[in-house]
């Protein structure tokens, strides 16, 4: 029997012109005609992709990915770590006022215990003012600290630490205005009270964090909700100018 014949196949590539013209200088430097020369670097290419040295790089080039997620996460973690570190020796109410708010899971945690502590009293407010949660519990932090607008709207809400700076421009801005000064002298003593206060609610968060954990005492949480609905109370009173101190008197 003779040999079995071999046949070739005629493959034809359409190249952009610029990868034409790449192909030609290509060719020329070879000594090769492009025909040539464009079939010799598509075996290349295609020995290299089906080798098992292809596979390898895949797997390494996948390994790099999986480390470089890993580093990123790694250093978020660090960075989380350190900034504990600073505040680890203070009580949680005395931390820096953007690490204090910026835990919004423990907020949105505590929150809603405190608004129970001081019951569903809406009656006492103006109904215009009320902000209350799903439950009918009045959110104290937002009565207190109502969102401040432009005319794009919401431009800082309580949580937010650069709210003092946005109700300081606000009220700078309107000053003098007609009609809305009241508002405006309530958005500049805002500013001004807004740290105290948060750090006060802060404080009675703790308390019922604390009380709250395995093996609590129940006669601790008993004092601790009386006391913020008595003492810690009549102190938030205080900070936001509702009552006035019984200080004495100039000698």
């Amino acid at each position: 029997m003779g040999r079995r014949p071999k046949y070739s196949r005629r493959c034809y590539l359409t190249l952009e012109p610029a990868d034409a013209d790449a192909l030609d200088v290509y060719a020329r430097e070879e000594g090769l005609p492009a025909a040539t020369a464009a079939a010799r670097l598509l075996l290349d290419a295609l020995r290299r992709a089906m080798s098992p040295e292809a596979d390898e790089l895949v797997a390494a080039r996948r390994r790099v990915a999986a480390l470089e997620t890993e580093k990123d996460s790694l250093q978020r973690r660090l960075r989380a770590a350190n900034t504990a570190d600073q505040t680890s020796d203070l009580p949680r109410w005395e931390w820096p006022v953007e690490d204090l708010l910026a835990d919004r899971d423990w907020w949105e945690l505590l929150l809603p215990r405190l608004y129970e502590v001081l019951g569903r009293q809406t009656h006492v407010y103006d109904p215009s003012l009320i902000v209350a949660d799903d439950r009918g519990y009045v959110d104290l932090p937002a009565l207190l600290f109502p969102p401040i607008r432009d005319h794009a709207g919401v431009v800082a809400e309580w949580h937010s630490p650069e709210y003092p700076a946005h109700a300081k421009r606000h009220w700078q801005h309107h000053a003098g205005s007609s009609g809305i000064a009241t508002e405006i002298a309530v958005e500049c003593q805002a500013a001004a009270m807004w740290e105290p206060v948060v750090r006060h609610v802060a404080k009675a968060l703790s308390a019922l964090e604390i009380t709250s954990l395995p093996g609590a005492d129940p006669v601790l949480r008993i004092r601790a909700e009386d006391e913020i609905a008595g003492a810690w109370l009549r102190t938030l009173r205080r900070l936001t100018g509702a009552d006035r101190a019984d200080l004495p008197r100039a000698l």
